[in-house]
């Protein structure tokens, strides 16, 4: 949903050439050192150790909920940017190996045609807030940091553009451990928000 979210204006940025170089560059290397340094039996009992720490850890713990392949419909409201209208999306959502972070791999279908992103759900425990990562086949990213309470899930984020800052909201509620509620919202104090889309996302397939 964040995919077609980030169509909308708010949470935007970019990376120039160089920059995704760097970063794929940095990834290829830490690949290379950690290949280098685990043999297969200390990668394996590194997985152990890392799985029996998440079983451990209640924050970590409650990410699992992500865990799966999703599938829905999301609502797009009519605004000043643009007429109402629908798409659908599909997601397919696991741990990262260490057990520490959600990885979840979103198609997006719309009337103009097909979009993909890259979302990484992980907990902060420094700042004691979850975080939400997106990296679009387009090229944008966004990030934001939330909290839970009780059923709901609620992330902000701010984008500046024009010369100044909109503020964002995205929220998931947990309506069954096979269902979710999703909705995003934009504001530029804070205080008044405009709903911008509306959703629900039913789990295929548990992990």
């Amino acid at each position: 949903m964040l995919n077609a979210a980030a169509e909308a204006g708010p949470w935007l940025g970019s990376h120039g050439v160089s920059e995704m170089r760097l970063l794929f560059s940095f990834i290829w290397t830490a690949v290379i050192v950690f290949v280098g340094h685990f043999s297969t039996g200390t990668a394996a009992s590194l997985r152990s150790a890392d799985l029996a720490r998440q079983a451990t850890d209640p924050e970590i713990q409650r990410l699992g909920y992500f865990a799966g392949k999703w599938s829905g419909r999301v609502e797009v409201k009519a605004t000043a940017s643009g007429p109402a209208s629908k798409f659908t999306e599909a997601a397919d959502s696991d741990w990262m190996p260490g057990g520490r972070f959600i990885v979840m791999h979103w198609t997006v279908k719309t009337e103009s045609g097909e979009g993909a992103s890259l979302m990484i759900l992980g907990y902060d425990a420094n700042e004691r807030v979850y975080t939400f990562n997106t990296f679009s086949g387009s090229g944008e990213t966004a990030s934001a940091k939330g909290t839970v309470q009780g059923d709901t899930w609620t992330f902000y984020g701010d984008s500046v553009g024009g010369g100044k800052t909109t503020k964002s909201r995205f929220s998931m509620k947990e309506l069954s451990p096979m269902s979710c509620g999703t909705k995003f919202e934009i504001s530029s104090d804070g205080t008044a928000w405009t709903t911008v889309m509306e959703g629900r996302i039913t789990k295929t397939q548990a992990r």
